[in-house]
């Protein structure tokens, strides 16, 4: 989610086919945010591939600006963040 709020390339993203098979479902999303995201049951791959700026300071506006800054540099996001920010992501 850290790139979700910058639209940049995350540095952690592993394509398909590297070592240990990890395939990267979401390029905005570091492997450890698409891990926390799935264990709440949620697909990366159906969340969006690009964050416009209305979705940015929707973040800041729904989540804070510190905790949305949290996320932005890498911090894995909770389960009470996905629900705070859904309405974000369409």
């Amino acid at each position: 989610m850290r790139t979700l709020l910058t639209n940049a390339p995350s540095s952690y993203s592993e394509a398909a086919g590297t070592t240990g098979g990890t395939v990267d479902k979401n390029p905005l999303l570091s492997a450890p945010q698409e891990r926390a995201l799935e264990a709440m049951g949620i697909d990366p791959a159906a969340l969006p591939s690009a964050i416009t700026p209305t979705m940015i300071a929707c973040f800041e506006v729904k989540l804070g600006a510190e905790r949305a800054l949290q996320i932005k540099n890498g911090d894995s996001p909770t389960a009470k963040d996905f629900l705070k920010a859904q309405s974000c992501l369409q």
